[in-house]
């Protein structure tokens, strides 16, 4: 198998393909985040101001920030109390918050109030299981998680439709 400048032109034709529900339908989960979310990204850059795409790249950086960030604490806290079962809740709570709180700035940023909401309520909801005791954390977390994904999927299709119209 080459190597050389023709694998280059085969991948770059199959990275712009173009992102449409038949191509997703038999596509790996790679190409089909990965393949239609990078292309659109690089288009909508070259057209942004500086201003823009400074901001777009600090909330990028924000998620390996916030999930670095995030292992030390987790690991910091479990060490510290001698208590390593805490990673099994500060894990899924501490994630979610981080998730949480980097839709909240990229709402800000990008004057998204679906994805702020979305951001503000996972964090909260995140924050406020931690009182929940034993496994009902798991629950309390996956039902007002999921469901708040639900219903923004269900808002973000409605409000992508409104514009396009």
């Amino acid at each position: 198998m080459s190597s050389g400048p023709g694998i280059l032109r085969t991948t770059a034709r199959w990275w712009a393909r173009p992102c449409s529900p038949s191509h997703n339908a038999t596509a790996s989960p790679w190409r089909s985040s990965l393949g239609c979310a990078t292309p659109s990204s690089l288009r909508a850059q070259r057209f942004a101001p500086e201003s823009r795409r400074r901001a777009e790249k600090l909330v990028g950086t924000a998620w390996a920030t916030g999930f670095a960030t995030l292992a030390l604490a987790v690991t910091g806290l479990s060490t510290v109390f001698e208590k390593p079962e805490l990673q099994t809740v500060l894990w899924p709570a501490g994630s979610t918050i981080v998730v949480g709180l980097i839709y909240l700035a990229e709402g800000a940023v990008r004057g998204n109030e679906l994805h702020y909401n979305l951001g503000t309520w996972l964090a909260l909801v995140a924050a406020a299981t931690l009182f929940v005791p034993g496994a009902g954390f798991f629950g309390v977390l996956a039902v007002l998680g999921g469901t708040a994904y639900l219903l923004a999927a269900f808002l973000e299709s409605r409000r992508l439709n409104a514009l396009a119209a």
